[in-house]
């Protein structure tokens, strides 16, 4: 109802529809704005059924004209929803996207000390170079040959810790790069918010001023007035 009722969805349709030049309303007219108001709520009434949707009723001197006003309204209450939702959605992309940027400076910079490591400390493969430095150690128990198994004890840890703290921030990542995936098709979506439950029909009657009414009122206001002037 709130989006059904709001200002900008009423002047699209009043725009669209060219209804100031419909309800033959000079533009140059005083207040031609609320007057204008005036005539396109006295033609448009919108109400909440009992089974929560909404009712959208058009009377006009223009059956076609009141049937294209309620598909405005309909295309219009849909738009607005689209673009609502399309904001939100834009601001999940770049909350993900930032986060995104965030994890893969984090890997990167693990990806970096790791390499530095192997490198400069020569570790290719920290069990089977463990093995046979401390196989070599026992053989020969040279102070040198101990110095680079302790060496080679620490570093390796300190390659092993890098490379869980690796593989975590990897897998984190991927649950990121999953969520701003699912973002970003969201906000790519063109989603309809609007389900039309009745569709719109074209007046094959004239809803008012009702006929036979009007005869009759006629009948007794001339009879009325000859009682009056009898």
């Amino acid at each position: 109802m709130q989006f059904a009722y709001s200002d900008d969805i009423h002047e699209k349709v009043i725009q669209e529809n060219d209804l100031a030049e419909h309800y033959a309303i000079d533009k140059n007219t005083k207040h031609f704005k609320t007057k204008l108001y005036d005539y396109y709520f006295d033609h448009v009434k919108i109400r909440k059924t009992e089974y929560e949707s909404i009712c959208i009723e058009v009377t006009d001197k223009n059956a076609k004209k009141a049937y294209h006003i309620v598909l405005s309204i309909i295309e219009k209450i849909n738009k607005k929803i689209q673009q609502i939702q399309k904001k939100h959605f834009y601001e999940y992309v770049l909350e993900w996207e930032s986060r995104l940027q965030e994890k893969e400076k984090e890997i990167d910079s693990l990806r970096k000390i790791s390499d530095t490591l192997r490198i400069k400390y020569n570790l290719w493969n920290y069990n089977i170079q463990l093995e046979k430095a401390a196989e070599y150690y026992y053989r020969s128990g040279s102070i040198q040959a101990k110095e680079a198994l302790d060496n080679l004890k620490e570093k390796g840890e300190d390659l092993r810790t890098v490379n869980i703290k690796l593989q975590n921030e990897e897998a984190r990542y991927a649950e990121i790069k999953k969520e701003y995936e699912d973002a970003r098709d969201s906000y790519n979506k063109n989603l309809s918010y609007t389900s039309v439950v009745s569709s719109p029909k074209i007046a094959d009657k004239k809803s008012y001023p009702v006929r036979w009414l009007i005869v009759l009122l006629s009948v007794f206001s001339a009879a009325i007035l000859s009682l009056i002037v009898l």
